[in-house]
């Protein structure tokens, strides 16, 4: 069972944002990710919430140690392994403000990012429910890859995101979530069942499907140490492709409400041809039962959960497939960056 340790007195005026930071062994860039906290300049009239998953390295202590830096932070353990979607509601449950900012503690921001975005949410209509940062590599400012850099600005015909060009209104935001706190509870918060990779797209989709948006403040800017389900050096390994592939999948099943479930299957054509190539490279065809067979059947497992999801959706829902192919389906490839590695073989997997 998660339990809070609360060493400092909660401020007695309501912050503006409650940022929720998610932590799991991430001891290497919690000094630099406080200090790049501290500058922000609307810092001190924020809480900070540390969301620690059961880390095993010295993040608790790093944590523990950073807390009277800031005007006002708490600290929340869980004693398990939560995953970034679940330690992310167990943030907001202790959190205050009417604006929640969801992050990872291997991120740093640039000046004002916070300011920038809070006022961007503060001036927009209530119909902006979304406000997603420009996300470069942890460093220099190359673009993360896929649609992360700058959100996706559709979806293709396999249901993979597609990359944002400079639109405004988005599909899907890119990582990290500034959002309105009644939008997020509407929303249901994040599905506890993907653990990591999607969830942030899951959420997404079900906010547009709510008849809100989700918008990109170009000013603001986020840098990450990314870990997508390959990462920027080619690298993956059958666990980050059995979660990638298994939470797609339930993503679409979950919020497609008729013909867009066909992309179920589409998907699973294309992360075939992705797994025959993987086992080439891994010399294993086990990669084909992680990448392909094991994602279905823990779909089928997850059946219930699947059909709870939808029909909740069904309550909050004010757009169908119709409405979301006419507005958000693209002719583009959005997982050409991952597809292209595995065809010319450029994947190491670990």
């Amino acid at each position: 069972m998660p339990d809070s340790n609360s060493p400092q007195t909660p401020a007695t005026t309501k912050p503006l944002v409650s940022i929720v930071v998610v932590n799991f062994n991430c001891e290497k860039w919690l000094p630099g990710f406080f200090d790049a906290l501290l500058a922000q300049s609307l810092i001190g009239q924020c809480e900070v919430l540390f969301v620690d998953n059961c880390s095993e390295d010295r993040s608790v202590q790093l944590c523990r140690e950073a807390l009277p830096r800031f005007p006002n932070a708490r600290m929340v353990e869980s004693s398990v392994n939560l995953g970034f979607g679940e330690g992310c509601n167990l943030g907001a449950s202790h959190a205050s403000a009417d604006f929640l900012y969801f992050v990872n503690s291997d991120c740093w921001f640039e000046k004002d990012c916070i300011r920038i975005l809070y006022e961007a949410a503060l001036q927009a209509p209530p119909d902006h429910a979304i406000f997603s940062a420009v996300e470069y590599g942890f460093d220099g400012h190359d673009p993360t890859i896929g649609s992360h850099s700058r959100g996706s600005s559709g979806f293709d015909l396999f249901g993979c995101q597609v990359k944002n060009h400079r639109q405004q209104d988005l599909f899907t935001v890119g990582t990290f979530f500034f959002i309105r706190r009644s939008a997020f509870e509407k929303a249901g918060r994040f599905d506890t069942r993907f653990f990591v990779y999607g969830e942030e797209q899951d959420l997404s989709w079900r906010i547009v499907l709510a008849g809100q948006k989700i918008r990109l403040v170009d000013k603001a800017v986020i840098h990450h140490q990314a870990t997508t389900s390959t990462n920027a050096e080619g690298v993956t390994t059958e666990f980050r492709r059995f979660y990638a592939n298994r939470n797609q999948l339930m993503m679409i099943l979950i919020n497609s409400s008729s013909v867009l479930c066909l992309m179920s299957v589409s998907y699973t054509i294309l992360i075939l041809i992705e797994a025959l190539a993987g086992a080439v490279l891994a010399r294993k065809l086990s990669f084909i039962h992680t990448s392909v067979v094991k994602p279905w059947l823990s779909c089928i497992a997850l059946r219930g959960h699947i059909l709870e999801r939808r029909r909740f959706l069904r309550t909050i829902r004010r757009h169908g497939d119709g409405w979301m192919i006419s507005h958000f389906f693209r002719l583009g490839f959005g997982h050409w960056d991952d597809i292209r590695r595995f065809l010319n073989f450029n994947v190491k997997i670990k």
